[in-house]
């Protein structure tokens, strides 16, 4: 039963078309500072290591603002090859066959989303990230999308 999903899994996203793609290289922990996500500050933080792979949850607030909010989720895996895998698996748990790959978007080695900017998945390199919505008042993902991206391909 789990080889059939995994194969539905596989062709509904062309996993073939995207699962190497991407520069194999390994980083390390990453942590998100204020200043990685200007406007933005930290509301809640949360990790768990005993996951595989590992993970960094987040809350922020645009400002003071509890209504714009921002759910950051870091998975970092050992490989590429693995945070692909991963990547489908997560793809796999959305009920809802809106996501759709997001190339235009120019984040990350690969990148699914819904039309509108308000959640995406991406894996660059080891990490897997997904940013949302978080709060009453839809905001865009883009932007703290792309800075998330930056930081992972500068491996800090």
């Amino acid at each position: 039963m789990q080889d059939e999903r995994s194969e539905r899994l596989r062709r509904r996203h062309n996993f073939e078309t995207w699962e190497n793609r991407g520069t194999p290289v390994v980083i390390g922990e990453l942590t998100l500072r204020p200043d990685d996500l200007p406007g933005w500050q930290t509301r809640r933080e949360s990790r768990n290591v005993s996951l595989d792979p590992p993970v960094a949850k987040s809350v922020w607030s645009r400002g003071d603002s509890v209504d714009e909010l921002l759910g950051i989720e870091l998975y970092r895996s050992a490989s590429l090859r693995d945070a692909h895998r991963f990547l489908l698996w997560f793809l796999g748990e959305f009920q809802s066959d809106a996501l759709e790959e997001q190339q235009q978007t120019g984040i990350g080695d690969v990148v699914f989303g819904i039309s509108e900017p308000t959640m995406l998945l991406f894996a660059r390199a080891n990490y897997v990230v997904h940013v949302y919505n978080a709060g009453p008042r839809t905001t865009s993902v883009i932007d703290a999308a792309k800075a998330i991206d930056r930081k992972i391909a500068a491996g800090t």
